[in-house]
């Protein structure tokens, strides 16, 4: 019991550091904030945050908001892009 107890202050004091944070079954889950150049991705897969974060170096804010709008409707990420591209453009500079 006591051993439980001392796991438990270690979490707590390591969620303490943070200013957002839950507590769940005696382990912290920090949130996790999703967005990438202020565009949320919060309902894509882990693997399209990864290559919208490459992607983020070559193209705008809005460019990437209109690749996620059409990835949650359920298009793959070459087909979002080919139709950010028709849309939007890409960032020249």
């Amino acid at each position: 019991m006591a051993k439980k107890w001392a796991k438990r202050k270690k979490v707590w004091k390591k969620a303490w550091k943070w200013k957002k944070w839950e507590w769940k079954e005696g382990k912290n889950k920090m949130p996790k904030i999703s967005f990438i150049k202020g565009v949320s991705v919060k309902g894509l897969t882990k693997k399209q945050k990864n290559a919208m974060n490459r992607h983020k170096k070559h193209h705008t804010a809005k460019h990437l908001r209109s690749m996620v709008r059409s990835m949650k409707r359920g298009k793959t990420f070459t087909q979002s892009h080919s139709i950010a591209m028709k849309k939007v453009g890409k960032w020249n500079g």
